[in-house]
């Protein structure tokens, strides 16, 4: 509220309404956001266990590696190099409440990059790959129970949550709901990949 105060009146001093901005209290147009709490690395792995082996890799990816939710539910296995030790980030699933999910650009241009996965979770990344993706190149990676290939989506939802189709995962809705004492439910009314 401050700032559009502060721009409305620096407008009229433009204007030569007024002579000097009234606006003009130190600190006053700064704002503070809380700090969001991080996990430790026992409590990514003790929720990774949680969530059972078919989401572990999508809990262990999106904390280690910094991915958003979206540029999760669009790789695909071809994105997934095991053996460099790598993912290629190069689209995103979005979705918007009513319509279904679209695969798009990531969020800008620095969206699009190669990110290293620490090497204690390739591990789990391999058999993840091994255990629930489908072989062929263009198949998604971190699919829920209902499977889709990367140019068809198959609406199902699991658990009574209503995100992405090919990640059905109440815990995924939010790395920072994970926190001890908090809810692993999803956020209600929040569908944004990202």
């Amino acid at each position: 509220m401050t700032r559009l105060l502060k721009a409305i009146m620096a407008t009229a001093v433009d204007d030569g309404l007024i002579r000097r901005n009234p606006c003009l209290v130190k600190g006053a147009g700064t704002e503070k956001s809380p700090e969001w709490p991080v996990l430790s690395v026992a409590q990514i792995y003790a929720l990774a266990d949680a969530t059972g082996p078919r989401y572990r890799a999508l809990i262990l990816l999106a904390c280690f590696c910094g991915l958003r939710w979206g540029e999760l539910a669009a790789l695909c296995r071809c994105d997934i190099d095991t053996k460099t030790g790598t993912v290629r980030v190069t689209r995103q699933l979005t979705e918007v409440l009513g319509q279904p999910p679209i695969f798009g650009p990531p969020k800008s241009d620095a969206g699009r990059r190669t990110v290293v996965v620490p090497e204690m979770i390739l591990p789990d990344v391999s058999s993840h790959l091994a255990s629930f993706t489908p072989s062929e190149a263009d198949a998604l990676a971190l699919t829920s129970i209902a499977e889709s290939r990367c140019g068809t989506v198959i609406s199902a939802a699991g658990s009574g949550c209503l995100r992405s189709p090919l990640l059905a995962c109440p815990a995924s809705t939010s790395m920072t709901c994970a926190m001890p004492g908090t809810s692993l439910s999803p956020t209600p009314g929040r569908t944004s990949a990202s």
